[in-house]
């Protein structure tokens, strides 16, 4: 008898500490998101810009998407230690469009350029985003012929082919706008 009350007290004490360890870190998390929150607002207050304010690498700490028209640059953030950390600056030159997608963990960055666009595809872990996908349009002008090149990855590929990817990515994604999360 001795020997099954030391065992289910030991059970008992180990239950209780995995309750107590969860509520915790549940608390913490919790701590954290409204931490980021006011550090996302901070940031991004009296500029101008669209941004969206989400848990983009699944570490139920939201992050920010923020495509900033002061700068013009795509800015992603996370929260870590207290602290704001920028994953990724990225220079939108002549226009452009930032897409996410929480499930996959994915932001896209458009960019117009002078001479084509460029659509960069990014997966985000913790605290790095890392490029996954490349599409671009160039325009070939040397020949006389005002010709349209078609990338993916920096391999030609068909405009049929480039269209049917480039859409399907972008329909499986939700846009950075201005009426999402807009206290500028």
């Amino acid at each position: 008898m001795k020997k099954f009350s030391k065992i289910l007290f030991g059970v008992i004490a180990a239950f209780i500490l995995c309750i107590t360890s969860v509520n915790f870190s549940e608390a913490s998390i919790k701590t954290d998101q409204k931490n980021a929150i006011k550090k996302y607002h901070s940031l991004v207050k009296g500029t101008s810009g669209d941004y969206k304010i989400v848990d983009i690498n699944g570490d139920k700490v939201k992050d920010l998407l923020w495509m900033d028209t002061d700068s013009r640059y795509y800015k992603v953030y996370t929260y870590r230690n207290n602290k704001l950390k920028c994953l990724k600056k990225f220079d939108y030159a002549r226009g452009g469009n930032l897409y996410y997608n929480t499930k996959k963990h994915m932001v896209i960055m458009v960019r117009g350029l002078f001479g084509g666009r460029e659509t960069y595809v990014y997966t985000v872990q913790k605290n790095s985003l890392k490029r996954t996908k490349k599409y671009s349009i160039d325009y070939d002008r040397s020949s006389g012929k005002n010709k349209t090149i078609y990338r993916i990855n920096d391999k030609k590929v068909s405009k049929s082919k480039y269209l049917k990817t480039l859409s399907a990515l972008e329909k499986s994604c939700k846009k950075v706008r201005p009426d999402d999360d807009y206290i500028l």
